[in-house]
């Protein structure tokens, strides 16, 4: 359910309208993530491009390329290749080139190669290989 806020020419509750938060404001953008996220479950391999609209939430293994508006690489999950992404979140393991607008790099990460981003969040912990690059 999305988040009510209140009108204020009219003062009366609108549930259309979805509050911006800190990275969309600074990104200028809005990102899509309000769908249900399309699952690579542990234990399975996918080889293979991956281009669709919304989520992604990966806990299985995948060599290839992903393009889809947010993923989440859980931490049983891996990937080898590359990520186009608006929002891109790492718990497990990640080998390639990406580039997104926010970049989550957890503690339990590992991070080796090539990331581009505009916003990074790093936990103390995380292993980082490789080269990151700030975009404007």
């Amino acid at each position: 359910m999305p988040p009510e806020t209140f009108n204020s020419d009219t003062q009366k509750k609108d549930s259309t309208v979805r509050p911006v938060s800190t990275v969309e404001r600074f990104l200028g953008t809005q990102v899509r993530v309000e769908s249900k996220p399309s699952i690579i479950s542990e234990g399975f391999s996918f080889i293979g491009d991956i281009v669709s609209a919304g989520t992604l939430h990966i806990e299985g293994q995948i060599k290839g390329t992903v393009k889809v508006d947010a993923v989440t690489i859980g931490p049983s999950g891996a990937v080898d290749g590359s990520i186009a992404c608006a929002r891109l979140h790492v718990k497990g393991r990640f080998k390639g080139t990406a580039e997104c607008d926010d970049l989550q790099v957890d503690a339990t990460a590992t991070v080796d190669g090539f990331v581009g981003y505009k916003v990074l969040t790093a936990q103390r912990g995380a292993n980082i290989v490789g080269e990151l690059l700030v975009r404007r």
